[in-house]
């Protein structure tokens, strides 16, 4: 790993045999912008999924700012910088249910409440 922001190297995961990623490659120095394009089924939710560690990869490596990603849980990465967000949609809400944070502390993951209206 060559000074990079990012550098992912030879990335693979594969679902039942189908292949998401095949030796996925590309690095990122701080301050760039990289788009990533595809069609659905591209693989593009799942190298993020990997990078975030919500999957395990079947091959390859990852270094976010000089520290090795894999392997790591998702609480891990987040604390080193890098966050995954999920998408809200209108369509998905239940109404009467909530996740609220309710405080913050820089070494710690938020913390939530849950619960539904009365």
């Amino acid at each position: 790993m060559s000074g990079e922001w990012l550098e992912i190297q030879g990335l693979d995961k594969s679902f039942d045999g189908i292949r998401a990623l095949q030796d996925f490659s590309c690095s990122l120095r701080e301050g760039e912008i990289l788009g990533l394009i595809g069609p659905n089924g591209a693989g593009k939710t799942t190298l993020f999924n990997v990078l975030s560690g919500f999957l395990a990869p079947d091959g390859g490596n990852a270094v976010f700012r000089g520290m090795p990603l894999l392997g790591l849980p998702p609480y891990r990465i987040a604390r080193a910088g890098m966050v995954r967000t999920f998408p809200v949609r209108a369509k998905t809400f239940v109404p009467g249910e909530f996740s609220v944070p309710i405080e913050r502390n820089h070494s710690e993951p938020f913390s939530t409440i849950g619960g539904t209206q009365a």
